[in-house]
């Protein structure tokens, strides 16, 4: 498939009744940047990734997060947010209350073990990594910033999303609410997304 460049692309306004997503990030940079890729792609979605704050990354941090976006950009309309976070650095109990958090608020998560890279990697990859060192994030950095040759680019490589979708869910290993290792959840969120920009990367192609 041709790669969509966005940074090239006619960004469209979305249409009065898009849906909207409210994308909760635990990281700074890159996870805003790749949701951010399919804002404007379609006039049925529109897409707001919000960052942490001054690193603030911990879950009740998300949860404020989550909670101030909601208030201030939900009009009326049809919306989801998505909590998207890394399970490395937090206790299971962290975990658990972000997961009822979520479920109180009718709102949705998307785990990735150990990190966001592992999403990335499913862009290229059928398979998952077998490495003994799966479980750390240096790991998946590594061998995303070699993907494609050059690194991951979130300025068209999101493109790739339907192949990530798949490879993400045949990969796609869980213990009760979350990823085992080496495994993400993004596909859920991932899948919400594509179904609304879909036309668009077929007419690109």
């Amino acid at each position: 498939m041709p790669l969509l460049n966005k940074l090239k692309y006619q960004k469209v306004a979305p249409w009065r009744d898009a849906k909207l997503f409210l994308i909760i990030c635990e990281g700074e940079r890159r996870e805003v940047q790749y949701f951010n890729y399919f804002d404007g792609l379609s006039r049925r979605l529109k897409v707001i990734a919000i960052p942490n704050e001054s690193g603030k990354s911990a879950p009740k941090h998300l949860q404020t997060n989550a909670e101030k976006a909601a208030r201030e950009y939900e009009d009326g309309g049809e919306y989801e947010l998505w909590i998207a976070m890394d399970m490395d650095k937090w206790q299971a109990k962290d975990l658990h209350d972000i997961q009822s958090f979520c479920n109180e608020k009718g709102w949705s998560t998307a785990f990735s073990n150990p990190c966001f890279e592992v999403w990335l990697y499913f862009h290229f990859e059928k398979k998952s990594l077998t490495a003994k060192a799966l479980h750390q994030c240096k790991t998946w950095k590594q061998v995303v910033d070699k993907l494609g040759n050059s690194g991951f680019d979130s300025a068209y490589h999101p493109n790739l999303i339907e192949a990530a979708i798949q490879n993400s869910k045949y990969n796609y290993e869980g213990d009760g609410y979350f990823p085992k290792v080496g495994s993400t959840q993004i596909h859920g969120l991932g899948e919400q997304i594509y179904e609304l920009v879909k036309d668009v990367l077929n007419d690109f192609e």
